[in-house]
């Protein structure tokens, strides 16, 4: 078992959450959506104003997962009005979880994913919703085998391309 820091995420890290924000969006979705308009979307985005404003947000909460120093992935948690979609007071939205690919299989989504329950918990919050792209099998399965269940779609749209997001929730357990 590798041991994990977990760090909130602050203005001061800005630039490492945009470097490996654009390093995991491009691994996972850059063969199937195209070079330029995912470059067009990681520059957009994860630029360090667009991740400054989201950082700023009171409603909204990043961590860093970091494995002997370095950064290894990261978690956005949104609730309130910071959800991406209206789901309601009760729910608390994982919009992010981000790895790089050499960390996987490490335990560290896990870890991630206990923040967010905790989160959730502390902050009375009864469900967690998050969104899936629907090809990505390994991160459906683990979510799966984490205790989400499939509860809708909806379409993510990068360039002309539109991919369906599978949407996941579960119930918190207190």
């Amino acid at each position: 078992m590798v041991e994990i820091e977990v760090t909130r995420v602050t203005t001061d890290d800005v630039l490492d959450l945009q470097s490996i924000s654009g390093q995991t969006f491009t691994a996972t979705f850059g063969e199937s959506i195209g070079k330029q308009p995912v470059a067009k979307y990681v520059a957009e985005a994860y630029s360090p104003e667009q991740l400054t404003k989201e950082i700023e947000n009171q409603n909204s909460y990043f961590y860093f997962a970091k494995v002997n120093g370095q950064v290894a992935g990261y978690i956005k948690i949104n609730v309130d009005d910071a959800q991406t979609e209206a789901k309601g007071r009760d729910y608390l939205e994982v919009q992010r979880i981000y790895l790089l690919s050499q960390f996987k299989r490490m335990g560290i989504g896990t870890r991630l994913l206990y923040i967010a329950e905790d989160k959730a918990r502390k902050l009375g919050k009864s469900k967690i919703w998050l969104g899936v792209w629907e090809e990505n099998d390994k991160a459906r399965a683990f979510y799966e085998a984490k205790g989400f269940v499939r509860n809708g779609e909806h379409i993510f749209q990068t360039g002309n391309t539109q991919q369906v997001d599978l949407l996941l929730e579960k119930f918190v357990k207190y």
